[in-house]
């Protein structure tokens, strides 16, 4: 009685099999990095400098001149849309007009500070819009620094 060392049916089936797994793994495309990028623009005719907090701690420091724009935050991340929130961890942004006037922004109380405040993604506004691209722009102007100032 003959023995068959190899079975070329059921080898070539197994390489086959493999090789199209491995061809179908090569061409799934990883999914695009999606950006999100916030601008903060100084409308006004003052310096202005932002403290960020989280629990009394400066975690973050920016400087503003007159009608100047500054990116502060790019998010990235892959897949598609997700959800951020400006300055995520902080609790408050104090900004500061000339080194002279403040008024604190804060992410749920808004009684006390200031009345279009910094934290909160609905005071920006949508620059542009893309499939992986958002880019919001926030603007301090004379208005802000009047409501500090009294």
């Amino acid at each position: 009685m003959k023995k068959k060392l190899i079975n070329f049916n059921n080898s070539m089936y197994i390489f086959i099999s493999i090789s199209i797994l491995v061809l179908m793994q090569s061409c799934i495309k990883d999914p695009p990095e999606a950006i999100t990028e916030l601008k903060i623009n100084n409308n006004s005719n003052h310096i202005i400098e932002g403290k960020v907090y989280v629990n009394n701690n400066i975690i973050e420091h920016f400087n503003l001149h007159t009608e100047s724009i500054r990116i502060m935050k790019t998010y990235g991340g892959k897949g598609g849309n997700f959800s951020f929130e400006p300055f995520e961890n902080a609790d408050s942004v104090v900004v500061i007009y000339d080194n002279t006037y403040s008024i604190t922004h804060y992410k749920y109380n808004t009684l006390n500070g200031a009345s279009k405040s910094i934290l909160k993604l609905s005071n920006w506004v949508k620059l542009k819009e893309e499939k992986y691209y958002w880019e919001y722009q926030f603007t301090l102007d004379e208005n802000d620094y009047n409501e500090a100032s009294q």
